[in-house]
This record gives C-alpha cells, structure tokens and sequence, in this order.
C-alpha cells in the first residue's frame, strides 16, 4: 500500500481528533489557559464541527463554551460500576 504525504496528514488529524473530542466527560474538572479550573456541565456537537464543552468556570462563577480539544483535565469523574 502507498501512503502519500497527504494521507498520512489526514489520518494522522483524523486521530488526534478523535482522541481529543473522547476524553472530556460530564463532571470532568478542566483546565483552560484563558479561563483558569472549570467542571464540564454538557457536551455538544454539530455535524462536522468541533465538539464544544459547557463548563462552569470556577474564577468567574460563569458557564462558557470550549473547544474540548483546547482543555486539559486535571480530574476525571470516577464511573459508577453498573450491577
């Protein structure tokens, strides 16, 4: 199989993402470089477009809108075992 420059690009984008729009959950603790330490509240996503968070942000005490890939977790939610 050949793999040209370009297709490696777009795979390579592809994947990171994926991994970027899948690792932020509801009750997540996140940290912005603009906003500060935030807990995410919702998530959305539109039909190729970036996947936003809804966080409330503990400095300002207001719920904003970020791109997830632009936050940083500092404490994932522990999930509940299901029974």
């Amino acid at each position: 199989m050949k793999l040209t420059k370009t297709k490696l690009k777009r795979i390579i984008q592809e994947e990171l993402k994926a991994l970027l729009n899948e690792k932020v959950e509801i009750g997540d603790t996140v940290k912005h470089k603009e906003y500060g330490q935030g807990t995410v509240r919702a998530l959305r996503s539109d039909k190729g477009m970036d996947r936003v968070a809804v966080v409330s942000w503990d400095k300002k005490g207001e719920k904003r809108e970020a791109t997830v890939g632009s936050l940083t977790i500092v404490k994932k939610v522990k999930k509940e075992k299901k029974e």
